[in-house]
């Protein structure tokens, strides 16, 4: 007899999908300037390294003033972006602690602390988003920045390496093994945007999004044969 074991992480990621689908509604879809390669607002938000791309982006310049009705919408966003990442994180946490109930494999413990460290540094990513909007008009953002970087290349490195433990799982355990190599991508597509910001930035992010849909599906899929080990990593 063939079971279902994780199916309830699945049910988890559903909710996740239905966030994804109206957290992709809530931001903005036009900026008035982004980098050459970028196609989404938010992403390049993440992503600036200069207090002039901030300016550029929010269409600020010394004849013209923010718009205001485009920063409410971003910090809107934003907002709304802390109960996400839970959800994410947690969609995480119960899929790689029901994978590692399965195989009693240390290395899915890896995954779940960054999990974690995906979830506390979205949120503080997200602080910063908040911090530099309300100083657009008043302040020196300049640390913001700094810690934005940090911030938002821990919590989308974070993700790279749980996608690439789960294509671990996915290859040991000899089901689907396009899917091993397809979650492999994003880690080497992370390492690509490190290097060189811009088109490989937007699809580095694209491949994480899509490997959160890949995996819930993936949950409703996997089988196992009831009280059979031999599937067990080691």
């Amino acid at each position: 007899m063939k079971t279902r074991p994780l199916i309830k992480a699945g049910f988890v990621g559903l909710i996740l999908i239905i966030s994804s689908l109206f957290m992709m509604q809530t931001f903005p879809k036009k900026a008035v300037y982004m980098s050459e390669g970028f196609v989404t607002p938010i992403i390049y938000f993440e992503f600036v390294e200069s207090p002039i791309e901030v300016y550029d982006f929010f269409g600020i310049s010394s004849e013209t003033s923010a718009n205001e009705d485009f920063i409410a919408k971003m910090d809107y966003g934003n907002k709304l972006d802390f109960g996400f990442a839970f959800i994410y994180s947690f969609f995480l946490v119960f899929l790689f602690w029901s994978i590692f109930k399965l195989s009693n494999n240390k290395v899915y413990i890896i995954a779940i602390i960054l999990a974690v460290f995906a979830f506390v540094f979205d949120v503080l990513e997200n602080v910063q988003l908040l911090s530099i909007t309300s100083k657009l008009n008043s302040g020196d953002f300049s640390s913001e920045i700094i810690n934005l970087q940090i911030f938002t290349w821990i919590k989308w490195g974070s993700l790279a390496l749980i996608f690439l433990i789960f294509a671990y799982w996915i290859y040991f355990n000899r089901a689907a093994k396009y899917v091993a190599i397809i979650s492999v991508l994003p880690f080497i597509l992370g390492v690509l945007a490190f290097i060189d910001k811009g088109l490989m930035t937007e699809i580095f992010a694209k491949s994480i999004s899509a490997m959160f849909a890949i995996s819930v599906f993936y949950t409703f899929f996997y089988k196992k044969l009831k009280l059979d080990n031999k599937n067990k990593t080691s």
